[in-house]
């Protein structure tokens, strides 16, 4: 599928609110009922919707890794689907030792927002775990 200028503005959108922390640009791009579901390389697995929750999670990553940069990042788009593919470099914010992790994050479009942002993150082989 070749992708519209509509879900390249979405998703541009969309980074641009996660990486500043800002929930009220999120909102403008996400339905009502978001839901962000995450399996981190570090073992963490769960789900938060809503403002706060979101939030929260942001800060807590924030708090975990440092100096985050996402590489080699391939998007694949479908008529109600994203996905992306990435190779993710920081810094332990507790130790400052270097973190290297695979991901792949799913994407659910409903009505030209995110309704679903599904995560799933692990290290890169003969990386130490945290």
């Amino acid at each position: 599928m070749t992708v519209s200028k509509e879900r390249e503005q979405l998703f541009k959108t969309f980074g641009k609110a996660f990486v500043s922390k800002d929930i009220e640009l999120l909102n403008t791009v996400v339905t009502d009922d978001f839901i962000w579901q995450y399996s981190e390389a570090s073992g963490v697995v769960g789900a938060v919707s809503g403002s706060d929750e979101i939030h929260n999670h942001m800060v807590h990553q924030a708090d975990r890794l440092t100096e985050v940069r996402f590489n080699d990042m391939v998007w694949y788009h479908l008529d109600e689907v994203s996905f992306v593919t990435f190779n993710i470099t920081a810094k332990d914010a507790g130790t400052g030792e270097p973190v290297r992790e695979t991901g792949i994050e799913y994407y659910t479009i409903r009505d030209g927002r995110v309704a679903l942002k599904d995560v799933y993150r692990k290290y890169d082989v003969g990386e130490k775990s945290l």
